[in-house]
C-alpha cells in the first residue's frame, strides 16, 4: 500500500508539472480566475445572499401562525371566612393565525425587495465585468513585458558590436574616443532599461499568478505575422450601436437603475405608513384552571375577525420618513444619470481604441515589411562591399523597433476589445472566444530570465 500511494502521489505530481507547463491562454486563465479569484467569490457570495431578501418580504404578506403556551404553578388566598387556601397547576394554549389582507407597506416591501435582488444580480455581473478586465489587463502586462524585454536584448546585441567596432575604429585611427564613448553610453542606457524591464515582467507574472494563485510558465502569444484573423478584432458595430448596447447590458447601469427603482418603492412605503391595514385573524385559545374565581374551570374559545388598524398620528415621522424618501430618490437618479454618462464616454474611449488601433497596426504591418525589405537590401550591399556590418545591425535593429511596435499596439487592440465588449455587458465566454483565437504562438516565460547585464569596463 505504501508503494501504491508513493506512486499515485508521483503520477499527480507528473500530471501537475505538465499542466504547468503547457501554455495558458486568456480564456483559460479567465475560467482560472472565476475560481480563485476572492472578490469574485465575495461578489457570488453576496449575490446569494442578498436573493434571499424577495422570500423575506414576500413571507410577511403569506399566513403568519403562532402557538403560544403557559404552565404555571397558583396559589389563591381567599379572604372569606372558612375559604380553603388554593394551591394548584394552570395553563392556557393560544394558537393564532394572521393573515395580512390589505398591507400597502408590506406589497411596497417586496416590490422593494426585488429590486434589491435585481440590483445585487448587476453587482454580480459587474464585479464579473470588472474580472475580466483584471484578467485581460494583468495577462497584456506580462506579454508587453516580454516584448520589451525582446526589444532591448536585440538593441543591447547591436550596441555591444557597435561598441567594437568603435574601439577598432579608435584603434586603427580612423574613429575618435568620442565615438566610443557614444556607443558605450547607449549600451549602459540600454542595460539599465534592460534591469527595469526584467523587474516589470516579474511584477506583471507576480500579479497574474496571484489573481490565478497558480504558477505561470508559459503563456499563448499573438503570432509575429498578421494575419486575416486579426482583422477578427476589428469591430463591424458602430459607436451609436455600441452605446445602445451598452446602455441596455452594462451591469454597472443596471444596478443603479435598480437603485432608482428601490428608492421609488422605499417612497411607496413611507408614504404608505398613512393608510389603514386589514389583517384577517383566527384564533384557538385552550385554558386549564387558569381562573381565579374558577380555580377549577376548563374552557375552549375560537375566534374568526378581521382586523383594521387606522394609523392617526405619529409625531411627524411619517412626514420626515416621505422627505428622506423622495431626497433617496432623486439621489438615485442623479447617480444613474451620472453614470450613464460616463459610461458613453468609457465606450467612446474603448471604441476609439479599437478602430484606430486597428489602423495603426494595419501601419505597422506596412512598416514591418519595409523594414524587412531594408534588412534585405542592406544584406545584399554588405556582400557586395557597399555596406558595412554595421548598416546590417542598424537595419536588424529597425526591424526589431517596428515588430515591436506592432505587437504592442496588437496588445492595446486586444485590451480595448476586451474593455468595450465588459462594458457593452458582455464578459463571458462568447465575446472572449474570438479575442482568445488572436493568441496562436506559445511563449516561455523562462526564455526572458538572463543574468543581471554587467556594463562592459572601459579599456
Amino acid at each position: 500500500m505504501p508503494a501504491v500511494r508513493i506512486l499515485a502521489g508521483a503520477l499527480l505530481a507528473l500530471v501537475n508539472a505538465t499542466a504547468l507547463a503547457q501554455p495558458l491562454d486568456l480564456l483559460q486563465a479567465w475560467q482560472r480566475a472565476r475560481q480563485s479569484d476572492a472578490a469574485w467569490l465575495a461578489a457570488q457570495a453576496t449575490a446569494r445572499a442578498g436573493s434571499e431578501v424577495v422570500p423575506i418580504a414576500r413571507a410577511a404578506l403569506l399566513p403568519q401562525v403562532q402557538l403560544s403556551m403557559q404552565r404555571a404553578h397558583n396559589g389563591v388566598d381567599y379572604a372569606a371566612d372558612g375559604a380553603p387556601e388554593q394551591r394548584y397547576f394552570g395553563g392556557h394554549q393560544t394558537l393564532t393565525l394572521r393573515q395580512a389582507l390589505y398591507r400597502p407597506d408590506l406589497r411596497a416591501r417586496l416590490d422593494q425587495a426585488q429590486a434589491e435582488q435585481r440590483e445585487v444580480l448587476a453587482r454580480e455581473s459587474a464585479e464579473g465585468a470588472t474580472l475580466l478586465g483584471r484578467v485581460g489587463e494583468a495577462y497584456v502586462d506580462v506579454l508587453l513585458a516580454g516584448d520589451r524585454i525582446g526589444l532591448l536584448r536585440a538593441q543591447i546585441a547591436s550596441a555591444r558590436l557597435q561598441l567594437a567596432a568603435a574601439g577598432r575604429a579608435r584603434v586603427a585611427g580612423t574613429g575618435t574616443r568620442t565615438d566610443e564613448d557614444e556607443a558605450r553610453a547607449r549600451l549602459d542606457l540600454l542595460q539599465a532599461q534592460l534591469l527595469e524591464a526584467n523587474q516589470a515582467l516579474t511584477g506583471a507574472r507576480q500579479g497574474l499568478e496571484l489573481l490565478l494563485q497558480q504558477p505561470v510558465n508559459a503563456l499563448m502569444a499573438l503570432p509575429e505575422a498578421l494575419t486575416g484573423s486579426s482583422e477578427a478584432l476589428q469591430t463591424t458595430l458602430s459607436l451609436a450601436q455600441w452605446l445602445a448596447m451598452a446602455e441596455q447590458g452594462n451591469p454597472e447601469l443596471q444596478a443603479l437603475q435598480a437603485q432608482v427603482d428601490v428608492a421609488a418603492h422605499e417612497l411607496r412605503r413611507a408614504r404608505a405608513a398613512h393608510l389603514p391595514s386589514v389583517d384577517i385573524l383566527l384564533q384557538w385559545q385552550h385554558s386549564d384552571r387558569d381562573g381565579v374565581t374558577s380555580p377549577t374551570a376548563r374552557y375552549r374559545q375560537a375566534q374568526a375577525g378581521v382586523q383594521l388598524s387606522v394609523p392617526l398620528y405619529a409625531g411627524g415621522g411619517v412626514d420626515a420618513a416621505v422627505r428622506q424618501a423622495l431626497s433617496g430618490q432623486e439621489r438615485a437618479r442623479f447617480a444613474l444619470e451620472a453614470a450613464r454618462r460616463d459610461l458613453h464616454n468609457r465606450v467612446t474611449r474603448e471604441w476609439r481604441a479599437v478602430t484606430e488601433g486597428q489602423a495603426r497596426t494595419r501601419a505597422y504591418g506596412q512598416a514591418v515589411l519595409s523594414a524587412e525589405q531594408l534588412v534585405n537590401a542592406t544584406r545584399a550591399s554588405f556582400a557586395a562591399g557597399v555596406r558595412s556590418n554595421l548598416d546590417v545591425l542598424d537595419a536588424q535593429e529597425r526591424l526589431a523597433s517596428a515588430r515591436s511596435e506592432l505587437t504592442r499596439t496588437r496588445l492595446q487592440v486586444l485590451a480595448s476589445r476586451l474593455r468595450l465588449e465588459a462594458l457593452a455587458g458582455r464578459a463571458d465566454e462568447t465575446a472572449l472566444v474570438p479575442i482568445n483565437a488572436q493568441l496562436q504562438t506559445p511563449l516561455r516565460l523562462a526564455d526572458f530570465a538572463s543574468p543581471v547585464p554587467v556594463p562592459d569596463a572601459p579599456p
